[in-house]
């Protein structure tokens, strides 16, 4: 009979804590929210790249690519501003360049030919000497991104 009782007593307890499971399982499920996607941001953008252009003089400052590991173009990227110069003007020319991989990286052979490229350039107004800033954005083919912000000091 004490088994009979041991073997009903433990069925409760389980049943027990198979509830006590369920109802912790539907707290926990109610208090989630769906994660929010997280953008890919490329490294570079945080930090501001410090160029030097010469006032009034077309300059170019940064250049753009996507390039795959056998050197040919995954597509050209597409740039945007976010915050324009304040004294000046950027452009964005499509052509060819050199591009300038790390050595190790696996397309530093690719730095031997010109791939095609968009070059960023900056002209600042007439007569203007001091610091102007942009914010550019750049999407990737494969659909990363990169913000970058210039501090341009114009002599």
């Amino acid at each position: 009979m004490s088994k009979l009782m041991t073997r009903k007593f433990d069925n409760k307890a389980m049943h027990g804590v198979q509830l006590a499971g369920l109802v912790f399982s539907i707290v926990l499920i109610t208090g989630c929210e769906t994660p929010k996607p997280v953008p890919v941001s490329i490294p570079g953008g945080p930090t501001p790249i410090a160029r030097a252009a010469v006032s009034g003089v077309a300059q170019y400052i940064s250049d753009q690519y996507s390039i795959n590991p056998d050197c040919t173009s995954a597509g050209i990227p597409t740039t945007k501003i976010l915050e324009a110069p304040k004294h000046g003007t950027i452009t964005f020319v499509q052509e060819s360049g050199y591009t300038n991989f790390a050595k190790d990286n696996q397309r530093f052979e690719c730095n031997k030919q010109k791939s095609p490229m968009v070059k960023i350039i900056y002209t600042s107004n007439p007569d203007f000497v001091g610091s102007d800033s942009t914010k550019i954005m750049t999407i990737y083919p494969g659909g990363t991104f990169r913000n970058e912000t210039y501090e341009i000091t114009v002599k």
